[in-house]
């Protein structure tokens, strides 16, 4: 069928070419009376001549020589990003998640990336933080407390930790080196191409982040940083103290025996109380004197943990 209409436009262009010759031979005859026509005939008949040739004959190989060429840059594009990603774009993290790789144009396109791993699903408590985000923005500027100069960045991950704190992960993806940054700490509106996100619109509008979901698990995980743990029991250490209550300073002699933290590092010591006649727990930032112990000398809480319980603020001796 090809074929067929092949002949057909060879047979077709050779005939406008004999009308286009006989056309220019009859024009400069001597006899003819009325040349305006003639030569109005002519431009038409050479116009479809070369409109005619063009389409048929010479589009296709332009079309193929730009798809050539398309193809060509496109590959070697990829090449150059595979190569960026190979040489630079290593995330410098000790998280076994994997990020996906940077596309080159994530500076100028207004997309964002999410990576959904089992541990985003189910927001699980890993040493101490869980990962509640993966992906990748476009580039992001803000301020936080105490610098002046913006901060600049992708947005690749999002945490939480253990005392409730959110942590965005920022890479810089020219080096791939990752940094924390306190949700609390940023003082300003985050940019994000031309939008303007506080940290709720990032969550929900970046992340796809359920914030009802995200905020009751972060309520959670603070409810349960608030529980005082006994990190370390010893026998009981007899040791008199001020100790400021609700009803003002008050002398205290406390029979010493545990140590207690909770995740936002508050330090309790607990033991039986002489003036109460029971075991109270104490916060050590409420103690407002040395500590006096039996047979030893006095000393401030931490230094009285070290050299008179003999631990550190671990619990580890």
């Amino acid at each position: 069928m090809k074929k067929i209409f092949f002949v057909l436009k060879i047979l077709i262009l050779l005939f406008l070419t004999l009308f286009f010759i006989t056309g220019l031979s009859l024009t400069f005859s001597p006899e003819i009376e009325n040349k305006g026509v003639s030569i109005f005939m002519l431009v038409v008949n050479g116009a479809l001549i070369i409109g005619l040739s063009r389409i048929w004959f010479f589009n296709k190989k332009n079309t193929t020589i730009k798809t050539n060429i398309s193809t060509e840059n496109t590959n070697s594009h990829n090449k150059e990003i595979k190569t960026l990603h190979d040489a630079n774009f290593v995330i410098r993290t000790k998280e076994s998640i994997e990020l996906p790789k940077i596309a080159g144009s994530i500076h100028t396109e207004d997309k964002t990336r999410t990576v959904i791993a089992d541990d985003v699903k189910t927001f699980v408590m890993k040493n101490g933080k869980s990962l509640l985000w993966q992906g990748i923005t476009n580039q992001a500027s803000f301020r936080i407390r105490d610098k002046t100069d913006k901060i600049y960045g992708i947005f690749t991950r999002l945490y939480i930790y253990d005392d409730g704190e959110f942590y965005l992960e920022l890479t810089d993806p020219s080096t791939g080196e990752a940094t924390y940054i306190p949700e609390k700490e940023i003082t300003t509106v985050i940019t994000i191409g031309s939008s303007r996100y506080d940290f709720k619109d990032l969550c929900k509008k970046k992340f796809k982040l359920d914030l009802h979901e995200l905020f009751e698990y972060a309520k959670d995980i603070r409810y349960k940083a608030k529980e005082i743990k006994v990190i370390a029991e010893f026998p009981p250490i007899q040791t008199t103290f001020t100790y400021l209550s609700n009803s003002g300073k008050i002398r205290r002699t406390v029979d010493i025996n545990q140590y207690k933290k909770n995740s936002y590092g508050d330090e309790y010591v607990a033991g039986y109380c002489h003036v109460r006649n029971e075991h109270r727990t104490f916060a050590v930032r409420r103690i407002q004197t040395m500590m006096a112990s039996e047979g030893h000398k006095k000393y401030y809480f931490h230094d009285w943990l070290k050299n008179v319980v003999g631990i550190n603020n671990d619990g580890n001796k």
